[in-house]
């Protein structure tokens, strides 16, 4: 994004699902015309499993915290990311459809690990 801020690259497109707010008037690839072109890279916190439920939820409500404090945020859009954020259950879910979308992606590609 610092790129495009100082007009070095312009950005034709955003792989986002919708237009970022911190680029808000570049056009998603969608809207380029490349039909259901969204993908997107993304980082996300987790605890083993078994790890009790009111722990797992300190835990998301502080790192949430973090995440919308203006001297993060102010960080994460000179980098042009858009933080998520959200409760455990949406992380469950977001993990899930992942898994499915390129678990899919794999299957068809018919990708195999060389040892």
């Amino acid at each position: 994004m610092a790129q495009v801020r100082a007009g070095k690259i312009k950005a034709l497109g955003m792989a986002s699902e919708k237009r970022l707010r911190v680029a808000p008037d570049v056009p998603t690839l969608i809207e380029a015309g490349v039909p259901g072109f969204a993908s997107s890279t993304w980082a996300m916190v987790l605890a083993p499993a078994g790890t009790p439920r009111d722990i797992v939820e300190k835990l998301s409500a502080e790192l949430n915290k973090i995440i919308r404090s203006p001297a993060i945020q102010e960080r994460l859009d000179a980098l042009g990311v858009e933080p998520g954020g959200g409760s455990p259950d949406e992380a469950r879910a977001f993990l899930q459809r992942e898994i499915g979308k390129w678990g899919k992606v794999v299957r068809d590609a018919n990708v195999t690990i060389d040892n």
